[in-house]
């Protein structure tokens, strides 16, 4: 379960942001908060980001999908030459010459841990790992290169401590190369970074997710199940998926290879190598009227439909594994009312009894608009400070609002901040 995410100094975040799903006092809507167990504050099961365009909404999403992706692979993945993607604020030049910094804060087996670094594009200026037991915060290792020697360690970090450090590029993060090298405690974390935090970046091809849904569907028939019940509650008229596995040597890619090149691929001359055509079903009917099952390819289906659809694998398995969804732009394309039932599934501990997480930003102001669905410490907004950098705040900070409040009317007249202000184009 995520804690808090802080960032500075990354993209448009010059000074410290945080975003924390630690439940507030608000008594309203008590379901929508999780026990993680233990000594830990109640959490929230989901978060909503507001803010106009360019404000920062995405880049929040970014930052928290690098520090996943370094974790995950700085210490197989580049050269020792290789850049770290970092991306200091780029409109004061102090910033530019200053690294950037992340710290997340999770829960795994109702314990908390905090691990975080600052890094330039070159190398790794800092890192540290703490873990918290109980209330007593105990340090595992910190890494400073501006100091001799660089890593101080914890009682608690066992192992050959020097050989794993000397291992440690200067642009790779230590606790990824100990989890390469199968220490304990640091395999431990990675597991939660790689099945625990689910990060969709903003930008990423669209076939990219479609292909985790149908991967999901080709391996595990009970989830292609589940797929189409979700496709079904959406009314896209979708009734069933099929995967039907045809010779890769029929794949138009290969095709239209050159005689030579196809020649160096036995396996598809042979027939041997295959890959899934994916179909969805949908109900016709015969020249006598009967029901019949028809095919069409994804491609034929409305960028709607094959975007709930490239949603559906990490919403599901989100809930089976109780982890944590970072989307953004989750109405894209979407009916508010898909949207809003998305959020649902996350908030109604029936449908989330594993205490699944989803953060996601937004413009679809009609969820505000349910007293039902999200609690004032639920929603987010990012605004753009007068230097330009990013500023990130909950609702929760704001003056309880009258019952008869209307939060969605109050939100568009910029009573919250963090809506466009936009110049009267047209005169007379």
């Amino acid at each position: 379960m995520l804690i808090e995410f802080r960032v500075a100094n990354h993209l448009s975040f010059l000074q410290p942001m945080s975003l924390a799903l630690v439940a507030s006092r608000d008594a309203s809507l008590p379901a929508n908060t999780l026990d993680p167990g233990g000594d830990l504050p109640r959490l929230l099961r989901a978060a909503a980001v507001y803010g106009a365009n360019a404000s920062g909404k995405t880049n929040l999403v970014r930052s928290l999908g690098l520090v996943r992706q370094l974790v995950l692979a700085s210490a197989t993945e580049g050269r020792p030459d290789s850049p770290i993607a970092v991306s200091p604020f780029r409109l004061d030049p102090v910033a530019q010459a200053s690294p950037s910094t992340f710290e997340i804060t999770f829960v795994i087996d109702g314990e908390r841990w905090q691990y975080g670094f600052e890094a330039v594009a070159a190398a790794i200026r800092e890192e540290w790992l703490h873990h918290f037991p109980g209330q007593r915060r105990r340090t595992l290792f910190t890494r400073s290169a501006a100091r001799s020697p660089e890593y101080r360690w914890g009682e608690s970090w066992t192992g050959d401590r020097a050989v794993l450090a000397q291992r440690t590029r200067p642009n790779a993060l230590f606790l990824s190369v100990a989890a390469q090298f199968n220490h304990e405690i640091a395999s431990r974390l990675f597991r939660w970074f790689d099945r625990q935090l689910n990060v969709h970046l903003p930008g990423s091809p669209p076939l990219l997710f479609e292909a985790e849904t149908r991967d999901l569907c080709q391996a595990r028939p009970d989830m292609r199940e589940n797929v189409v019940a979700l496709l079904r509650h959406a009314d896209v008229g979708i009734t069933g998926i099929q995967v039907v596995m045809r010779p890769l040597g029929d794949y138009y890619v290969f095709q239209m290879m050159p005689p030579g090149m196809r020649q160096q691929l036995p396996c598809i001359d042979n027939g041997e190598a295959q890959y899934p055509v994916f179909r969805t079903l949908r109900t016709g009917h015969d020249a006598e009227g009967r029901d019949i099952q028809v095919e069409f390819s994804l491609e034929e289906e409305s960028a709607g439909t094959r975007r709930f659809f490239a949603l559906a694998a990490p919403l599901l398995k989100a809930l089976e594994d109780g982890a944590c969804l970072v989307a953004d732009e989750l109405d894209g394309r979407l009916h508010p009312l898909l949207t809003r039932r998305i959020v649902e599934l996350f908030d109604d501990p029936r449908t989330n009894p594993k205490g699944a997480q989803l953060v996601f930003t937004t413009h679809d102001v009609n969820l505000l608009d349910q007293r039902s669905l999200l609690r004032r410490d639920q929603v987010w907004f990012t605004s753009r400070a007068g230097g330009g950098g990013t500023e990130l705040y909950s609702l929760w900070d704001f003056k309880a609002p009258r019952k008869e409040a209307n939060l969605r009317k109050d939100y568009l007249l910029g009573r919250y901040g963090a809506v466009p202000f936009i110049e009267r184009l047209l005169e007379g």
